[in-house]
């Protein structure tokens, strides 16, 4: 019988002690096994889904594409894309060169252009209440909200209506938003800060009395449908009382096109394609995970076509569209 004989070599990594095992004069370890899928695998912009995940013969996984990170040779992470979105696994067995991929991918509901609410006609005004439509465009990771904003397809925007009495006390209010069929409504609708359930786009929200001096801020979000083009839009808020008069607050959206500036200092050069640089990125970190922890030169060779392989079946398989985070 022959003698398996074990050493153990440690490598200095950034003052870290790694083992690494070596056999010599045994049978090659067995390549990992993955499976991984997602579940719902379509989701609307936004919506949770879980990744879940299991492993044979894997000592440690990382993740790539649209996650990150070390993640456990099983389990389940729950994730909310905004756009299609591809999340690879990549698992060693423990042994220098011995490790598999897999992946999942996300498909997400795109947000065409809806149907055009009728805008609703002041009638009756009441000087003592006032209403404001203030927005900003988060995607552009603006923190003040202003009564204009310049947007482009995808991107999510937040609305803050502001109802404000100033005049004796009021009750039974309705406040409604009428977004412009450019303007998709997405939820997280709040009340002073506390959450409500959706309907400030639709039938509205009752504000049972508003007291003299009082205000109300509603905050929502929405995002740009796609194929809108170069054109300006108005958001109209209004608060309507059972009485019959109704006051309403407006803010102005600057919708841009693919390859246009949206105001000073952002500039966009066209359409992202998110797919390649994720992939890109991928197959460098792979590649220098592999070479610090095993310090196998030889091997890079081996890995680069076969991560080039992976590459190109996902490319095949993901028919990527103009994407934007």
């Amino acid at each position: 019988m022959n003698t398996k004989v074990f050493f153990v070599v440690f490598i200095a990594v950034l003052g870290i002690g790694i083992t690494t095992p070596f056999i010599v004069g045994a049978q090659s370890p067995l390549l990992p096994t993955i499976t991984i899928g997602a579940s719902p695998s379509t989701v609307d912009r936004g919506s949770p889904t879980i990744i879940s995940w299991n492993t044979v013969n894997a000592a440690s996984c990382y993740g790539l594409g649209a996650w990150s990170g070390p993640k456990a040779t099983s389990g389940a992470e729950t994730t909310h894309p905004l756009v299609d979105s591809t999340y690879i696994l990549v698992c060693n067995s423990g042994f220098p060169g011995q490790y598999s991929s897999a992946h999942t991918i996300v498909r997400v509901n795109s947000f065409f252009q809806q149907p055009q609410q009728s805008p609703i006609q002041q009638n009756n005004v009441n000087s003592s209440l006032a209403v404001t439509n203030l927005v900003l465009n988060k995607t552009l990771n603006q923190s003040t909200f202003t009564n204009s904003v310049e947007a482009r397809e995808t991107d999510t925007l937040v609305f803050e209506i502001r109802v404000r009495n100033t005049g004796a006390s009021l009750t039974d209010i309705t406040v409604r938003d009428i977004l412009p069929k450019e303007i998709f409504y997405l939820g997280s609708t709040t009340v002073n800060g506390a959450a409500v359930s959706d309907g400030i786009a639709g039938a509205g929200l009752n504000l049972s009395s508003v007291v003299s001096g009082q205000e109300i801020v509603i905050r929502f979000s929405a995002i740009v449908s796609i194929g809108i083009g170069q054109t300006t839009v108005v958001n109209q808020a209004a608060a309507i009382n059972s009485s019959g008069f109704s006051n309403s607050g407006f803010a102005t959206i600057i919708l841009k096109g693919e390859g246009q500036v949206l105001g000073v200092g952002d500039i966009v050069t066209g359409p992202e394609n998110v797919v390649p640089w994720a992939l890109a990125i991928g197959f460098f970190a792979t590649l220098f995970i592999h070479l610090v922890f095993f310090r196998r030169r030889e091997e890079t060779v081996n890995i680069a076509s076969e991560l080039e392989t992976e590459i190109r079946k996902l490319r095949t398989e993901e028919n990527p569209r103009s994407l934007r985070f």
